[in-house]
């Protein structure tokens, strides 16, 4: 019996350009992967930039079982976001 593959999100995050970065990269290697976003967390962005981002991602990819999210560093602002909204996200 075969069973159901799983369909899972990827939120790529980083201070400055990370995430346009490596999306570029993965570009030219392997192409962009489906239920993918880079989201960039750039110097003259604010924390509600950031947290505005991850929740419209997260819309994007409402239809994947389940969502990775990616960060350039334990303990960014980026990173602290998508805890804080991991914690309290109810699919």
């Amino acid at each position: 019996m075969k069973t159901k593959e799983k369909k899972i999100g990827l939120i790529v995050t980083g201070h400055g350009i990370f995430a346009t970065g490596l999306t570029n990269s993965l570009r030219q290697i392997v192409g962009v992967p489906e239920n993918y976003v880079p989201i960039d967390y750039r110097e003259s962005d604010f924390l509600e930039d950031i947290f505005n981002k991850m929740i419209d991602a997260l819309n994007v990819l409402k239809t994947c079982d389940e969502i990775l999210v990616l960060c350039d560093l334990i303990g960014g602002i980026p990173f602290k976001t998508a805890v804080k909204i991991g914690i309290s996200y109810q699919k």
